[in-house]
């Protein structure tokens, strides 16, 4: 197809305001389009007639014919111009006029708020050439279009028969990080003689034959079949160990008419032989559209509860542009509800698409399901997606869909971004290979008293090694990545659980499971750094096989929530340069999600204030230095008291909170008991300064306790109020 050059371009403006007009004018002709001005709807229209524009720039305003009434004439008269809607009306006016023309069958351009800039209506232009020769493409569509409204019934149950149909598959990924999520199949048809058949038309067609079902049935044998061998296509290399094994896990989306919805056996076959290649149900979405589903919702209610029951999910596709109510798709057994792309594409420009996006996705959260998004096609879109929560998304901008024989190269090069971003925020933590941290051990200390574990540690995974922040029972820094369970793990959107290592196929053989320290169990959950990407896992090992059940799986999923909290504290905003422990925003950060985790668990806790009630007498008769190496002498001994599952922070200036976890009744006295004989030691050897101290009990972060020392002490441990 040959391209269109800017000169061969016309473009004819009609506005009631000469003014803005013949600015419009000069603007298209100095870029070197032809351009032709008037302000009366007749001269427009004999113009339109004799001249044949390519674009069309309206007013909707004017005096004599206003531009609704413009918009119903050129479709009257069939215009193949595009047009670009200009106005200084309100967004929603606008709105509504592009919806009037799209509804007449005019194609839009775009939309020109007035007052515009040169740049406003450069941008609009200055894809022309592209678009003419969209248009070109569209009009070799239609001719196709045509031919296939040739194609008869025969020629498909031929197609079907003959295995004719294939499959293609576009990829989805979760917003939050990129990473992906799994895949919709697509049926695909080409005629040999009409060529390229639209999906739309075949499965209109199958669906008015009673083909349906087989059409159906031979995609999901198709798909069904490339999901279980995928794992096997793709060879992992350094750098990507696990990937196989998160590909035994991602998802794929089945499209389903409504009218196989009365023909349960299709769905129990398809069962079947998904339990026969051994893919889980719950790994199949079968994707109805909303009109579809609720043409008869008491009929869909009773066939889609059976398809949950079997294990399947279910999706509601096309969301928003049907009639459906509230009250019918909560009754609905859906697990994933997609925004129709309608929406989605004109999200950025249109305030009530963006709405309409912002408060679908906020009603599939509000319901726990999973939300997806489609027709993405630029990272802003993407962006703001993110930004409301949007689960998965789905479009150009990440893939258009994919010949089977591709996917696995897609795959391979997406996993390698995505690994440069990983390493890249793993060493923007500035933690991998540094010693061991007493921030992040009570964390794998917890791990060990809640799952009763012998081992537990905080792993960071590197290019090439693993390295142990926080170990608990053992230690095996510098062990290579490929030899490692927490490879594996770090590919997992969830919890990675091996119940018992000599059954699995991948790890029977592993080094650590054959020899030291024999492990018989293992679960890893992944920890992401402060942008969202994976740096290693919080794990656990016991040498006997173990399950876990949903409950402590939640658990272990809060615990790494915490552990990734500790992650981003571990920041110099959150930590106090003199002192080198939490800062007051580190400390109530690190505290509150603390607390938040021991009321989950119901354990206990305690919270203290103590305050060097003598230090504004050291600075006054000392200095500040001594005052200030008084305060760092304050927080190691508090470091040495406490436990290495405690934290500990400086507050205000001479104030320290300190945060301590289980059996509080006999650690708390320890430890102001072991606190007061610290305080009594360095003040009887130090010639410097004494260290004289005051603590009080907090209920929660800020809130005094009104508990008296009979109740929180015996009488022979009376050291609240002054400890020396």
């Amino acid at each position: 197809m040959s391209t269109v050059s800017s000169t061969d371009i016309k473009i004819l403006i009609l506005d009631d305001d000469q003014q803005v007009g013949q600015a419009i004018e000069r603007m298209a002709l100095t870029a070197g389009y032809e351009a032709h001005f008037t302000d009366t709807p007749h001269e427009f229209f004999e113009r339109l007639d004799t001249w044949h524009p390519e674009f069309i720039v309206l007013d909707l305003i004017m005096p004599t014919m206003d531009g609704v009434e413009v918009i119903a004439e050129l479709s009257n008269r069939a215009c193949q111009a595009k047009v670009i809607i200009s106005s200084g009306a309100d967004q929603r006016v606008l709105e509504a006029a592009l919806r009037s023309a799209q509804g007449h069958g005019l194609t839009i351009q775009g939309l020109l708020s007035k007052p515009f800039s040169r740049d406003d209506l450069g941008r609009l232009l200055q894809n022309a050439t592209s678009d003419l020769s969209q248009i070109a493409l569209d009009s070799e569509r239609e001719n196709r279009q045509l031919e296939n409204s040739q194609i008869h019934m025969q020629d498909l149950a031929a197609a079907i028969k003959n295995s004719d149909i294939y499959v293609v598959v576009q990829p989805k990924i979760y917003c939050s990080d990129s990473s992906l999520a799994g895949f919709e199949a697509l049926a695909r048809w080409e005629h040999p003689t009409a060529g390229f058949v639209s999906p739309e038309h075949f499965v209109r067609l199958a669906e008015k034959h009673n083909l349906i079902n087989e059409l159906t049935w031979l995609v999901m044998n198709k798909s069904v079949e490339w999901l279980a061998e995928l794992p096997q296509t793709v060879t992992e290399e350094p750098g990507l160990e696990g990937l196989t094994t998160r590909l035994r896990n991602i998802s794929l989306s089945i499209n389903i008419s409504a009218k196989s919805l009365d023909h349960p056996t299709l769905f129990a076959d398809f069962a079947a032989i998904c339990v026969a290649k051994g893919v889980e149900l719950h790994r199949i979405y079968l994707e109805l559209t909303e009109t579809h589903a609720m043409e008869n919702p008491l009929a869909s209610l009773d066939t889609l509860t059976r398809l949950r029951m079997k294990g399947f999910n279910l999706s509601i596709d096309d969301f928003g542009t049907g009639y459906s109510s509230m009250k019918q798709l909560v009754r609905l057994p859906f697990s994933e509800i997609k925004v129709d792309k309608s929406f989605v594409m004109s999200a950025l420009e249109s305030d009530e698409s963006r709405n309409i996006t912002q408060s679908i996705v906020e009603l599939g959260n509000s319901l726990q399901l999973t939300t997806t998004a489609e027709g993405i096609e630029d990272d802003e879109t993407l962006h703001f997606l993110k930004s409301n929560q949007c689960t998965l998304a789905q479009g150009y901008r990440i893939s258009k869909p994919l010949p089977l024989a591709n996917v696995s190269e897609w795959i391979i090069s997406r996993a390698r971004q995505y690994e440069r971003k990983r390493l890249a925020e793993l060493e923007a933590l500035e933690i991998f290979g540094t010693p061991e941290e007493e921030r992040f051990d009570r964390h794998t200390k917890m791990a060990c008293q809640l799952f009763d574990v012998p081992y537990a540690a905080i792993s960071l995974v590197g290019e090439h090694t693993l390295w142990f922040k926080s170990h608990s029972g053992f230690c095996l820094n510098g062990i290579d990545r490929k030899d490692s369970f927490c490879s594996h793990a770090i590919t997992q959107r969830g919890a990675f659980i091996v119940p018992d290592t000599l059954q699995s196929v991948d790890f029977k053989d592993n080094a650590f499971v054959v020899g030291e320290p024999n492990m018989r169990f293992y679960a890893g959950y992944p920890l992401r750094g402060p942008h969202g990407n994976v740096v290693g896992t919080l794990c656990m090992v016991d040498t006997k096989p173990r399950t876990l059940s949903d409950k402590m799986i939640r658990r272990l999923q809060s615990l790494a929530h915490l552990v990734e909290h500790e992650l981003s504290a571990g920041s110099s905003n959150n930590m106090d340069k003199l002192t080198g422990v939490l800062n007051f925003h580190g400390f109530d950060n690190t505290s509150q999600q603390a607390l938040a985790l021991a009321n989950q668990l119901n354990l206990p806790t305690l919270k203290l204030s103590i305050r060097v009630s003598n230090l504004d007498a050291i600075n006054q008769e000392q200095g500040y230095d001594v005052g200030n190496q008084a305060l760092l002498k304050m927080a190691n001994i508090l470091q040495e008291t406490l436990r290495r599952s405690d934290v500990v922070g400086r507050y205000t200036g001479a104030t320290f909170h300190v945060l301590l976890f289980d059996n509080i009744d006999g650690h708390g006295l320890e430890v102001i008991s072991r606190l007061k004989a610290r305080l009594e030691l360095h003040n009887a050897h130090s010639d410097a300064y004494a260290l004289h101290c005051h603590i009080q009990v907090l209920h929660r972060p800020g809130e005094a306790s009104s508990f008296s020392e009979r109740e929180l002490l015996s009488e022979k441990n009376r050291y609240l109020g002054m400890l020396c």
